[in-house]
This record gives C-alpha cells, sequence and structure tokens, in this order.
C-alpha cells in the first residue's frame, strides 16, 4: 500500500490558522492573497493577525494589506518600532489606523522608538485598552532621554500597574528607572501583571514591587544594583523564574540569596555579565549555593565572561568541575568554555542564553558535554583559518554572521562544518574572502541571503562567479556595499548577476543616474538606499517626486542619503 500523499489545502481551518500564529500579517497576505476563494475567505476570518512596522520594508506589502482590508479587529498584536529602512513610519501607520480603533480588541502593544513625547502619549491613553495582556515599551536612542516629574511617572506607575486589570506581563526597556519617586504611590489595589523586565533595577524596588503585586511569577533585569544597606529579609513566595544580566560583580550574588531572598518556589535561574577576581567560577561553588540556598531549582542557565588571567591552569581543571555527577547526572547542566588566547573566557550552559557572541581572538573550546555546538543570533569573528580551528561543528545555528578576514585554505566543507553556514541568513565580510568559497556559499544554499561587502572584494567575486558558478549570485536578496573605487564599474555586472536582488544599500557618493538604472533594470528590487552627491539633490528629488506621483515609488531624502520603496 502506498501513503496518501497529504498538500497544504487539504488541512483544516483550524491548522492553518494555527500556521498564521507563527507568521506576520504582510507575510500572511503577501502569501494568499487572491489564491483562490477558500483562502481568501480565510484572511477575512481570521482573528490574530501581528502587525509589526518595522518589518514593512516592501511598499507593495503594505498595500496589499490595505486593499484587503483588514478590519482593524482582526489585528491582535501590534509592534511600532522606529525604523529608517521600514516604508511606513509610526505616525504613519496612526494615520491609517488611529489607536483609538484598537482599543477594544489588541492583546499585545510594543513600542519601541526615539520620541520620549510620543512614548508619553502612548502611556496615557494604555487605561483605553480592554483586553492588553502584554506591554513592552522602549526607547534605543542613546541621546533620548526620558524626563518625567515624580508626580507624572507616579501616574504612569499607576496606569501601567492598576489601570489595566487584563495585563500579564510587562517590560520597561528604558534606562530612566520605572521606580523613581515610588514612594509616593499609594495603593490598595494589587497589580495583575505575573512577568516583568526592567532595564534598571535596585533590590528596594524589587521589595517595593512584591508589595503591590498579587502574584509575581518572573523577573527579568538587566541591570540589578545590589545595595544591602540596613534591607531585611523578604519572602518573595510567588517567583518561580529569575534573570539578572550586565551584573558586574557575581561575589554578591551567593550574598542575595543568604541573607536577603527568600525565594520559596524559584526554579529557573539565569545569571550572565563580569567575572571578577572573587567570583565564582567552579563548578563545586554554584553546586554548593543551589543545595543550600536554591534546592528546588531546576533550569540553571548562565553566561559568564572571566579576564584569562584570573583563571587557574591548566584550562581543563575549570571545566572538570562541572562533570561532577551533580552537573551531569542529577541536574543535566552542561558547561562550555571557550578560551580566547591572550584575552578572557567564555563560560557558559548550554543552551547559550546570549544572543550575540564577539570572537575577536581565536579561541579554544572545551567542554561537559559531547555535543558543544550552540546556536546564536549574531556571531562576530575575527579571523577563520587552518591553522587556528579544528573545524568540529562549534555553533548549529547563526542567524547574523561577521566575520573580519577568512583565508583562502579554508574550503567550504570545512567552513560548513565549523559554523553551518548553510543556516546563516546576513553576512558581512569586513576584509577580502577567496571568490571560489564565496560562490560556494551562495550555491549550495537553498534559501536567499542577505550580504554585506567592499565593492572592491565583491568585484573579485563577480569575475569569478561568471565562469565558476554564473547563477549562483541569484541567492542575494540583499545587498549592502561599502566605498569602493570600483562602484561605477560593477553596475553593469550587477544587472547581469544579481538579478533576483530585491534590496541594495551603497554607502558611497554616486551618481543619480545609477539609482535610476537600478529602479528600472531590477525586476524584483522593492528598497533602495544610496549617497547622492550634493549638487544632484535638486534634480534627484525633482525626478523622485514625479515617480511618487505617479505612484510607483515612495521615497526619504534624508541628508544626501535617498531611501526609496518601489511599488
Amino acid at each position: 500500500m502506498f501513503a496518501s500523499k497529504s498538500h497544504f489545502e487539504t488541512l483544516s481551518n483550524e491548522l492553518i490558522f494555527n500556521i498564521f500564529d507563527y507568521l506576520s500579517c504582510s507575510d500572511i497576505i503577501d502569501a494568499f492573497q487572491q489564491l483562490n476563494s477558500r483562502f481568501q475567505s480565510l484572511l477575512y476570518s481570521y482573528q490574530q493577525y501581528s502587525f509589526d512596522i518595522s518589518t514593512m520594508r516592501d511598499k507593495s506589502k503594505f498595500h496589499s494589506i490595505q486593499q484587503l482590508p483588514i478590519n482593524i479587529s482582526q489585528i491582535k498584536s501590534l509592534r511600532l518600532c522606529s525604523n529608517q529602512y521600514s516604508c511606513i513610519d509610526i505616525d504613519q501607520y496612526l494615520s491609517f489606523y488611529p489607536m483609538h480603533l484598537h482599543y477594544s480588541t489588541l492583546q499585545l502593544f510594543s513600542f519601541t522608538g526615539t520620541d520620549s513625547n510620543q512614548l508619553r502619549s502612548f502611556i496615557f491613553l494604555l487605561p483605553n485598552f480592554q483586553r492588553l495582556k502584554y506591554l513592552s515599551l522602549s526607547l534605543r536612542k542613546y541621546n533620548c532621554q526620558f524626563h518625567m516629574s515624580n508626580a507624572r511617572l507616579n501616574l504612569l506607575r499607576c496606569i501601567i500597574l492598576f489601570k489595566i486589570r487584563t495585563l500579564k506581563s510587562f517590560t520597561w526597556n528604558i534606562d530612566s528607572s520605572f521606580f523613581t519617586g515610588k514612594d509616593i504611590t499609594i495603593s490598595d489595589d494589587k497589580s495583575t501583571i505575573e512577568y516583568y523586565e526592567f532595564k534598571l533595577m535596585c533590590y528596594d524596588d524589587l521589595s517595593w514591587l512584591n508589595l503591590y503585586s498579587r502574584n509575581i511569577k518572573s523577573i527579568a533585569i538587566r541591570n540589578f544594583i545590589f545595595d544591602f544597606n540596613n534591607l531585611k529579609i523578604q519572602r518573595f513566595e510567588t517567583i518561580t523564574c529569575l534573570k539578572f544580566h550586565d551584573i558586574s560583580r557575581f561575589d554578591n550574588i551567593p550574598l542575595l540569596f543568604k541573607r536577603l531572598l527568600c525565594l520559596t518556589q524559584l526554579n529557573h535561574l539565569e545569571l550572565e555579565g563580569e567575572l571578577g577576581r572573587d567570583d565564582y567560577i567552579f563548578g563545586y561553588q554554584w553546586e554548593h549555593v543551589i543545595n543550600t540556598y536554591l534546592s528546588q531549582l531546576k533550569t540553571f542557565r548562565f553566561f559568564f565572561a572571566v579576564d584569562e588571567r584570573l583563571v587557574p591552569k591548566p584550562y581543563e581543571n575549570l571545566i572538570e568541575s562541572f562533570k561532577s555527577n551533580y552537573w551531569l547526572k542529577d541536574k543535566k547542566w552542561f558547561v562550555n568554555s571557550d578560551y580566547l588566547t591572550g584575552y578572557r573566557l567564555f563560560l557558559y550552559t548550554l543552551p547559550c542564553i546570549k544572543k550575540e557572541l564577539i570572537y575577536l581572538q581565536p579561541y579554544n573550546r572545551i567542554s561537559s558535554s559531547s555535543q558543544s555546538a550552540i546556536n546564536v543570533q549574531q556571531l562576530h569573528i575575527d579571523t577563520i583559518s587552518t591553522q587556528l580551528f579544528d573545524f568540529k561543528r562549534h555553533f548549529n545555528f547563526i542567524q547574523s554572521l561577521s566575520v573580519y578576514k577568512i583565508d583562502d585554505e579554508v574550503t567550504y566543507e570545512q567552513l560548513n562544518e565549523f559554523l553551518n553556514i548553510s543556516s546563516v541568513q546576513k553576512m558581512n565580510i569586513i576584509e577580502k574572502i577567496n571568490p571560489t568559497l564565496f560562490c560556494d556559499i551562495l550555491k549550495y544554499r537553498s534559501i536567499q541571503i542577505s550580504i554585506r561587502v567592499e565593492c572592491d572584494y565583491f568585484s573579485d567575486v563577480l569575475n569569478v562567479a561568471r565562469s565558476y558558478s554564473p547563477t549562483c549570485l541569484e541567492k542575494i536578496n540583499s545587498l549592502t556595499q561599502l566605498t569602493g573605487v570600483s562602484w561605477q564599474s560593477l553596475s553593469g555586472s550587477l544587472y547581469a548577476n544579481c538579478s533576483k536582488l530585491k534590496e541594495f544599500i551603497f554607502y558611497g557618493k554616486t551618481s543619480f543616474k545609477i539609482v535610476q538604472q537600478f529602479i528600472n533594470v531590477f525586476e524584483h528590487l522593492s528598497f533602495i538606499k544610496i549617497y547622492i552627491e550634493r549638487e544632484n539633490t535638486d534634480s534627484v528629488e525633482v525626478w523622485l517626486n514625479d515617480r511618487q506621483q505617479a505612484g510607483c515609488l515612495t521615497y526619504k531624502l534624508n541628508d544626501n542619503n535617498v531611501l526609496v520603496w518601489i511599488h
């Protein structure tokens, strides 16, 4: 008997909706709009759309959303994020879909911006939301200060903690403390929030939050300030998950658990930061702390960076301290140690909790696990060389790779074995790369990739690709090129070889004629950013404005940088 073949179209509506839950609003509509009458009906009936304007780099996708059109009640998740490459900004989105339209149905709201006044305006609208469960507020520009009087900040705290009765998760990723002037807040209410994340917090703030929260389950703190003067022991009986990041001294952590925190339900602990001379390095030290104060702990994750000179030699003794029966059999906690020669050491549990790793020096890895490869979103590595690496698998999945130099002797097989190059979605090559290796990276990919590279080095790649693998450059969907003397001569080769290019960014002066050629020649191009010489800006803007009036494109002109979204 032969198994019957199944097709996506045969899935039930419920299963298709479950798949939609993992996709953005623009991706769903781009993939399924006008496919057939059934899917068109599903687009209208799906009630859990997630909208993120930072991902809207294709103007045609936004037009598709507007043309459907989606009922605003179908958007349950809204992320407003400032992004210069997005085809719409926060103000433009709100001109199409004013905030009051989301009051009755929105469940998740995230704001990441650079305008503190805009943030304030959103905060004081929050009591109007009737179903909001997840709230995240961030300011990410270093010179963007968030200033409020204590009275206004008290009002803000009362709104977030006590006025949104459906709220379960709250993130405050802002340099200014959420707890400034907290002592003027007096309330008989208890917050319904169970999951908190703060950029800045001290122990006294934690005690205050515990007083005004009904059922805290999880707290993540980016910069936790230890001040043990005149503090009394408090019980945090509902907290099950605790995460401390960017900690400058770890000798206070055991003291914290010993003297102050009675965490009777804690089963998940994460620690990340720099270890000093007197801090806890060895496995038996942490075993003592956990057995004494956190006996109920089930998950322990850490990432410690240590000055190499502070680690006793031989280095293997350190990882041996994590190979006891307690670590390997009882807890099943496994640890890697990456030694960056003459620099420092990374000591971390598996899976790795860091989203970004930087290796400025060659390194060696030893592990308490037989499977030491890790996943990381962003990896920066100085040099990949046959002289420095054994080319065993160190990374299973990397989203973004930045590498200064890859030696000419390195083969595709070695590179792929070392870091699974086929998983990389974005690659930044700072120095020269072997053109044949570059072509192989593209040739053996099943999906497209975003590339950032110097013009002169990419010129060598183009020359090799013509004879070695003519179609491999079609795997590039986004190309960012830094300054280079050969830019003008490159443009013709790009037209011929990178026909699937969707995005192009160039950090160097060029003529607007090149921009016009790109827009006219590249069939799939949706976004382009190029620096235009000052004397050409007036004529450029006239041409762009004419095209915009004709509905062919949308553009921004900022400090001689032209950003164009092609419709």
